[in-house]
């Protein structure tokens, strides 16, 4: 499957360094651009600067790119649960629609994610989106640094890749979504 009818889909990247990085985003962000999708990006503030840098360098417009925190979203799935995930992904779908947007393309830098939070809240999180995507007309794409995990574990570690696998149904690879057997 290619990447552009993503819609309800729960997907993973695992990234190794920067540069692998920035070529899979850049080529999974245009090809929303060109959908006429918006991109909601959660990522670290020096990698951002450098994909808007790279993006533009390559002629891709960054006006349908919004940088979010995803804090109040996920802190707020806690208390209400997956039904208040949904909602708001709902509410944020329509605010979108209203500007000409088809839907919304979400894309989490996982160890941004869980600084931000903690490893607890982003697992319990990660459960309960699949559910919340479907019937919707928003994807997510976690992206794991592998690197991390292979040589220092500091945040993505065992646990973590482990429940990537398990509460994923797709993931990104060679430019292509492909769906997770389960």
């Amino acid at each position: 499957m290619g990447i552009d009818d993503l819609f309800g889909k729960h997907s993973m990247f695992y990234y190794y360094c920067e540069d692998h990085l920035f070529i899979n985003l850049v080529n999974y962000i245009a090809k929303g651009i060109n959908n006429k999708e918006k991109i909601y990006i959660s990522i670290e503030k020096s990698l951002c600067e450098k994909l808007m840098d790279i993006l533009v360098v390559n002629n891709i417009s960054t006006e349908s790119i919004r940088f979010v925190n995803v804090k109040d979203l996920m802190l707020g799935s806690q208390i209400n649960g997956v039904l208040e995930v949904k909602k708001l992904i709902n509410k944020y779908e329509k605010e979108e629609a209203n500007k000409g947007f088809s839907g919304i393309r979400y894309i989490w830098q996982t160890s941004h994610v869980i600084r931000e939070t903690s490893k607890e809240v982003f697992l319990d999180f990660e459960c309960r989106l699949t559910y919340a995507l479907k019937g919707t007309s928003s994807s997510l794409l976690c992206a794991y640094d592998f690197y991390d995990y292979i040589n220092n574990k500091n945040i993505i570690d065992e646990e973590i890749i482990e429940e990537s696998i398990n509460t994923h149904t797709h993931t990104l690879e060679k430019f292509l979504i492909k769906s997770i057997a389960q």
